[in-house]
């Protein structure tokens, strides 16, 4: 397999920040195609990162949600480039990339980093083509709420991938992120609703 699909749920759904991911790949990547994709794992924040200004960053817990909810952006790009992806979110040198598809496919979530986001996790199939994102193997604590930076790139990508206003993001993001919906309806700076 030479492509797949890469679901993003955090800062990721934006496509000015995962650009920014793209750029840094050993051939500078365009994805072939986006849409939008809900993923069966739940969506929380925690860990405190101060790239974003002193809050949480999102994960997806490991175990699957009987009712998915989790909304993501699936970005279709050849698999290097996907591998690729994951060492930046660790911090790591291009080199470390690594993503064995079927390895991912048949374990269903693959340890393969050192960092938070150690782990390939098959998220199923997109026009007969594998679906992973990236998360840790374990569940991240303490939980924290996300500053108002992440918030702001999180619901752009949120608002332009899904449709979504400014109210239905605060909405869906209120009981994942620990903060009030006013809080964050007024923390997203652009957009309709």
């Amino acid at each position: 397999m030479t492509v797949a699909w890469y679901a993003a749920y955090g800062s990721n759904t934006d496509e000015e920040r995962f650009r920014r991911y793209l750029a840094g790949c050993r051939v500078p990547a365009e994805p072939a195609d986006s849409r939008p994709f809900v993923v069966d794992l739940p969506l929380y924040f925690a860990g405190t990162t101060t790239r974003w200004g002193d809050g949480g960053v999102a994960f997806v817990g490991p175990e699957r949600d009987p009712q998915p909810a989790t909304l993501a952006r699936a970005w279709l790009l050849p698999v290097e480039r996907i591998a690729e992806v994951g060492a930046q979110e660790n911090r790591l040198p291009i080199d470390a990339a690594r993503l064995d598809l079927d390895a991912v496919t048949a374990a269903g979530l693959l340890s393969v980093h050192e960092g938070w986001y150690d782990a390939w996790v098959s998220c199923g199939v997109l026009d007969d083509l594998p679906v992973v994102t990236l998360t840790s193997s374990t569940a991240r604590e303490p939980r924290n709420p996300p500053a108002r930076a992440y918030v702001e790139v999180v619901a752009r990508g949120l608002r332009t991938t899904h449709g979504m206003t400014r109210k239905d993001v605060a909405s869906y993001l209120a009981p994942r992120t620990m903060l009030p919906i006013r809080t964050l309806t007024e923390w997203q700076t652009e957009g309709s609703g």
